[in-house]
C-alpha cells in the first residue's frame, strides 16, 4: 500500500515526503564523513518506505513520524554504520529538545491569549477558548454531565500551536475525545462522532459552495444528484425512474438530526469507505447517501409505489434499524451496482477453471464482494501433469495467486479483497496449507491475506479421538485410478470410498500420518494465526435439502452459505472475424444477499411488522438490480 500520508506528533495528518528522510540521514552522515554516499542514503530510504508500506498494508494505519524515525534508526544500525546511527539518534534528541522549548512557548502564548488560529479563508485571528467551548457544547448535547469540556481541553491544549488551522483544531478535539473513551464512560465516542460530522459538514460546504443552513436542503440535494450523475458517480438512469420534483420531495424527508446519532466508528466508516467522495473531496453527506441508496433500491418497484418504498428504505437504514452490507451500501446509487455480499466457487483441476475462477474473484472483489473458493479438486504437490511425475506445484501456488488478487483488486482502496480458500483434511498438501500464514518457513509459500478453511469429515475426528492413523491422498490420482472423486462423497459413502482408497495399492501418492498429530498441528496453527476455519462437511451434507443434486464442498468467509457448488468447465475457444469467444459450461455458483436487523432498535412486534417486510423487499430488489 503506497504511503501518501503520515501523522505528525501533534496529531495532524500531512503529505508524506521521503525527501525529508533523505535530508535527515544526509545531515547525520555529514557530521561523520566529508561526502555523502547518495546511493547508500537512497537505499536506506527505499528500505524504510518498503517496510512502511508493508506495515500499512497489514495494519491499515497512518504511520507516525516517530515510527518512521525508529525505522531509519534501525536500518542505519543494521547496515553497520553505528557512528552514523549515533549521530542520527543525537539529531533526534536535539530536535526533541527544540520541540519541547517551542511547546513551552506555545503554552505561554495560549495562557496569555496571544496565540492565533488560521481560518479556512486563510485569515488569522486570536484563539478564543470560548468558541471552542461552544463547539464542544453543541457536540456534547445530552452528555454534558458525563463528558466535561475541561477534561477534553487538558488533552487538546497540548496539540495547539500558533497558527493552527481551525480544521486541525476540530480534528484534534475529536482525537482528544477518543483518548478519553473508557469502559466506564463510552459517551465520548458520541461526541467524537459529532465532531467528525461537523468536519464533514465544513468540508462539504466549502467544496459545494453552500451555506451551513443549506445542508440537506432539497435543492442542494438535487444539485448534488445532477453533478454526480454528470460525473458518473451516481446511476446514470436515475431520472428515468424519478422526476426532479420527486427527488425534491424525497429530500424533504431527510432527518439531519440523525447525523448526531452516529458514534465515531460509524462516521469513520462513512468517511473512509461508504460516502461517494472521490479523491477524498467531501461532497456527499451521510443522509444524502442513505436517501440515494433508498432511491436506487426502490427502482424495481411499480411507479406508483416507488417513492414511498424509497423513503421506507431511507427511514429504516438511516435510523440504523436495518444495516446494509458493504457491497449494497457501497454500490447502490452507482453505475457499478454489484450489490451481493458473498459468492462461493468450486474450482476444477485445470488451468482454464483456475484462471476463470480467479478472474471472477477479481471482478467480485473490484465491486466489494467477498468469496469462498473450494480448491480440493486441485492435484497435490509432486503429482503428475500429462504423465510427467512430480510436475505439479500443488495447491499453495494457486492460493498465492488468489492472495495477490485479493491484494491487487482492493475495491478502489476502500478495503482489501475478502477471499476464503478451502481444501480437505485428507489432501496431501494439508501441511503446506496449514503453514500458509505461520511466521516460519519459506516466504514464497505464504498467503497472509486470504482466509484458509479445512473441510473435515467425521471419520477424521473419529480417528483423532481413537488416536489412529490418517491417510493423505492426491485427489487427481484418486480420480485417475478409480474414475471417481473422493471429495464428491460424504458421510457413509465417503467413509466407504476412503477406506477403499487406503487399501488400493494402485494409489502411490499417499502418506500415512497420525491423526492426532495432524490435529495438533491444526490447533497450533489456529493459536498462532487465528486460522484456519473448520467446515464439518458430513454434518452439513446430511441436512442438505439438495443432496440429490450435488454436494456442499465448503462455505465462505461468513460461513452462512451452505449450498451446492460445481466448477464451470471449459468447452471451447472460437476465433471468428477478429474476435475470440470462450465458452464454458456454467457450474453452480452460490450468491449471498443479506441485510441485518438491529435488534437493539427493532424489538417490539410493531417494529418487527414494519421493518422485516422492508428488509425482505429490498433484498428482492438487490437481486433484480445486480449487474
Amino acid at each position: 500500500m503506497k504511503i501518501e500520508k503520515i501523522k505528525k506528533r501533534d496529531g495532524r495528518i500531512v503529505d508524506f515526503d521521503v525527501s525529508r528522510i533523505f535530508n535527515a540521514i544526509s545531515r547525520a552522515i555529514r557530521e561523520v564523513e566529508k561526502t555523502v554516499d547518495t546511493d547508500y542514503v537512497q537505499e536506506i530510504c527505499d528500505d524504510v518506505v518498503y517496510e512502511l508500506e508493508d506495515l500499512a498494508l497489514n495494519y491499515d494505519e497512518t504511520p507516525s513520524v516517530e515510527l518512521i524515525q525508529d525505522l531509519v534508526e534501525r536500518r542505519l544500525a543494521d547496515s553497520g554504520n553505528f557512528e552514523i546511527a549515533k549521530r542520527y539518534i543525537l539529531y533526534r534528541a536535539e530536535r526533541a529538545r527544540l520541540r519541547a522549548k517551542k511547546r513551552l512557548d506555545e503554552l505561554k502564548k495560549l495562557e496569555t491569549n496571544v496565540l492565533k488560529v488560521t481560518k479556512s479563508s486563510g485569515k488569522k485571528e486570536l484563539f478564543k477558548k470560548s468558541k471552542l467551548r461552544k463547539t464542544f457544547q453543541r457536540a456534547a448535547k445530552g452528555f454534558q454531565r458525563q463528558c466535561l469540556f475541561n477534561e477534553m481541553y487538558e488533552i487538546l491544549k497540548l496539540t495547539i500551536v500558533d497558527g493552527i488551522s481551525t480544521e486541525d483544531l476540530l480534528k484534534n478535539m475529536r482525537r482528544a475525545c477518543l483518548d478519553l473513551i473508557t469502559v466506564n464512560n463510552i459517551h465520548w465516542q458520541n461526541i467524537a462522532g459529532r465532531l467528525y460530522t461537523m468536519e464533514l459538514y465544513a468540508k462539504a460546504c466549502r467544496n459545494r459552495k453552500i451555506k451551513h443552513s443549506e445542508i440537506y436542503s432539497p435543492d442542494k440535494f438535487v444539485a448534488l444528484m445532477d453533478d454526480y450523475i454528470k460525473k458518473g458517480h451516481y446511476y446514470k438512469d436515475f431520472y428515468q425512474y424519478y422526476t426532479k420534483a420527486e427527488i425534491r420531495k424525497a429530500a424533504r424527508a431527510i432527518n439531519k438530526k440523525r447525523d448526531f446519532d452516529y458514534v465515531y466508528s460509524t462516521v469513520l466508516a462513512f468517511d473512509k469507505r461508504y460516502l461517494k467522495n472521490p479523491n477524498k473531496v467531501v461532497m456527499e453527506l451521510p443522509q444524502e447517501m442513505y436517501l440515494a441508496v433508498g432511491l436506487f433500491l426502490a427502482i424495481p418497484e411499480k411507479k406508483e409505489n416507488r417513492l414511498q418504498f424509497a423513503l421506507k428504505v431511507y427511514e429504516a437504514c438511516s435510523s440504523q434499524k436495518i444495516s446494509l452490507p458493504t457491497p449494497t451500501l457501497l454500490n447502490s446509487r452507482t453505475n457499478y451496482h454489484q450489490l451481493s455480499s458473498c459468492f462461493k466457487f468450486n474450482v476444477d483441476d485445470d488451468l482454464r477453471s483456475i484462471y476463470h475462477t480467479i478472474e471472477n474473484l477479481a471482478q467480485i472483489s473490484k465491486f466489494g464482494g467477498g468469496a469462498g473458493t473450494y480448491l480440493g479438486h486441485i492435484r497435490s504437490r509432486g503429482a503428475a501433469i500429462r504423465g510427467v511425475s512430480g510436475a505439479s506445484g500443488g495447491v499453495v501456488p494457486w492460493i498465492r495467486v488468489i492472495n495477490n488478487t485479493a491484494n491487487s483488486v482492493n475495491q478502489l482502496g476502500s478495503r482489501l479483497g475478502a477471499i476464503s480458500v478451502t481444501t480437505d483434511v485428507w489432501h496431501r498438501d494439508i501441511y503446506d496449507f496449514l503453514n500458509l500464514q505461520t511466521e516460519a518457513g519459506d516466504i514464497r509459500t505464504k498467503a497472509f491475506d486470504v482466509f484458509p478453511a479445512i473441510s473435515v469429515p467425521d471419520l477424521f475426528m473419529q480417528r483423532v479421538e481413537k488416536d489412529q492413523d490418517w491417510t493423505l491422498f492426491d485427489p487427481h490420482e484418486i480420480a485417475e485410478v478409480t474414475g471417481k472423486r473422493l471429495e464428491d462423497y460424504f458421510d457413509k459413502d465417503f467413509k466407504k470410498f476412503y477406506l477403499g482408497c487406503e487399501k488400493n495399492n494402485k494409489l502411490k501418492l499417499k502418506e500415512t500420518v497420525r491423526a492426532k498429530d495432524l490435529f495438533k498441528t491444526f490447533m497450533k496453527t489456529a493459536v498462532e494465526t487465528g486460522m484456519p476455519y473448520v467446515f464439518f462437511r458430513d454434518t452439513v451434507n446430511r441436512v442438505n435439502p439438495n443432496k440429490h443434486a450435488g454436494n456442499v464442498y465448503s462455505t465462505q468467509l461468513c460461513t452462512e452459505i451452505c449450498q451446492n457448488t460445481s466448477p464451470s468447465r471449459f468447452i471451447e475457444e472460437v476465433v471468428e472475424d477478429g474476435t475470440v469467444a470462450i465458452k464454458y459450461e456454467i457450474g453452480d455458483t452460490v450468491v449471498c444477499n443479506l441485510a441485518s436487523i438491529n435488534v437493539a432498535r427493532v424489538n417490539t412486534q410493531k417494529e418487527i411488522d414494519e421493518i422485516f417486510p422492508v428488509a425482505m423487499r429490498l433484498l428482492d430488489n438487490v437481486i433484480d438490480l445486480n449487474f
